[in-house]
């Protein structure tokens, strides 16, 4: 039976205590010659801390295109992002109430295939990835001297304000054919 490119819907919603929701919800379709997929995610939560909430969005997606039966072209991508409370050693002295870190990460890649015949497949890939991690406290809340289960430490803390970005972008071209050998093994 023939399967139509009638996208095929999918949602999802839960909750719970200390604010905590995840919901998403994505598409697919599949016909002879073209297949794609495409998700989205949302996670929230506060925690049970003071400056502990922390929330991360997902994008992912898949597209698949057969121009002939002996070659695909293929894309896929996902993109992540997030920012969390850093709300410091709380078992030691006070939370710090501003200090947060935030993440993006994006990836991506190009695949051509071709199929030369049953036992031999090559592939062409482009592939980048692009990473950002940014962490900082804002605020100077001043110092503090640490205490705990009654035991008090011989020294003063201090807190100081910093920022902190970190970047990566990483690209690969890769090619990789394979030949299917006897009893099932392959050689790349």
């Amino acid at each position: 039976t023939k399967e139509g490119l009638s996208p095929k819907p999918s949602a999802q919603i839960e909750g719970g205590s200390f604010a905590t929701y995840l919901y998403g919800g994505g598409v697919e379709g599949k016909g002879d010659r073209l297949d794609y997929a495409a998700y989205f995610s949302r996670f929230d939560t506060d925690n049970n801390v003071l400056n502990g909430s922390f929330n991360d969005t997902s994008i992912t997606g898949n597209l698949g295109f057969r121009p002939s039966r002996k070659s695909e072209i293929r894309a896929v991508f996902r993109s992540e992002a997030g920012r969390s409370g850093t709300p410091g050693q709380w078992a030691f002295e006070r939370p710090d109430a501003d200090a947060y870190y935030r993440v993006r990460n994006v990836a991506g890649t190009l695949t051509y295939t071709y199929f030369a015949n049953a036992s031999w497949t090559q592939k062409l890939s482009y592939a980048v990835s692009d990473s950002r991690q940014f962490s900082a406290d804002l605020i100077d809340s001043g110092s503090y001297i640490p205490q705990y289960r009654g035991r008090t430490a011989p020294y003063t803390f201090y807190d100081f304000t910093y920022q902190t970005l970190n970047e990566t972008r990483r690209q690969k071209l890769n090619y990789q054919s394979d030949f299917m050998l006897p009893h099932g093994h392959v050689f790349t």
